[in-house]
């Protein structure tokens, strides 16, 4: 049922989905039916390492023997390096037969760390170096915008994201055009951009919304 039901969005909308998890098994279920990319914050990175710890467990393993003394957030960084890099192969011919116009694998850092305009910077140019099809998640805030138009010089891929209105969205996307403009500025090959992906997190919207519904709702017939 659920892949007849892609198949037809896909035939009678313009609509394109991305699979919420880097789990092996679920994305390649998701690009048989459609799907064009894949969502691998920290969240979805660590539950594809919990579904499949057979796998995962020896793999961490020699990430640890490799690096010893490495802090805890750097071995959870290399992991999900790995778990991205892995997912990005199941999409490399999505990639590649869309001339890179799709097949994407989202990436994104340390949350502690994303007010520091620098770390995302440094993150997002170690994270382009996995794999071509890699678009790095940026947050759509000051430090971010920042980051956002200094990547799009570099051609690195990028998807905005934590952003829940139009205004967050054009922002990303005025950032990244002067990226661009930067590069040409130096002449550099701007065929060559990386893409931006920009991102309105509808579902959180949705959530909030709700509950301050729920909240009015209640105190509105306690005061009654």
């Amino acid at each position: 049922m659920a892949e007849d039901y892609f198949k037809r969005v896909r035939a009678q909308t313009p609509t394109q989905f991305f699979c919420d998890g880097p789990h092996i098994p679920w994305l390649k279920r998701a690009v048989e039916w459609g799907a064009v990319g894949v969502t691998s914050n920290p969240p979805r990175a660590a539950r594809a390492v919990y579904l499949d710890t057979e796998f995962w467990e020896p793999e961490a393993d020699k990430i640890l023997a490799a690096h010893p003394g490495m802090t805890d957030d750097d071995a959870v960084d290399m992991v999900t390096q790995a778990v991205v890099r892995r997912a990005s192969e199941v999409l490399s011919p999505v990639f590649e037969s869309t001339g890179g116009e799709k097949g994407y694998t989202g990436i994104q850092g340390n949350p502690r760390v994303y007010t520091d305009t620098d770390v995302l910077i440094s993150s997002a140019r170690r994270y382009s170096k996995i794999s071509p099809n890699v678009a790095v998640k940026i947050p759509v805030h000051k430090e971010g915008l920042a980051a956002i138009e200094e990547l799009a010089a570099e051609g690195i891929n990028i998807i905005p994201t934590t952003g829940y209105s139009v205004s967050q969205c054009l922002s990303a996307a005025e950032a990244h055009q002067k990226g661009i403009k930067r590069a040409q500025k130096r002449g550099a090959n701007t065929k060559q951009s990386g893409v931006c992906l920009v991102t309105i997190v509808t579902g959180r919207l949705d959530a909030h919304l709700k509950e301050q519904i729920a909240s009015n709702y209640f105190v509105f017939f306690a005061c009654l």
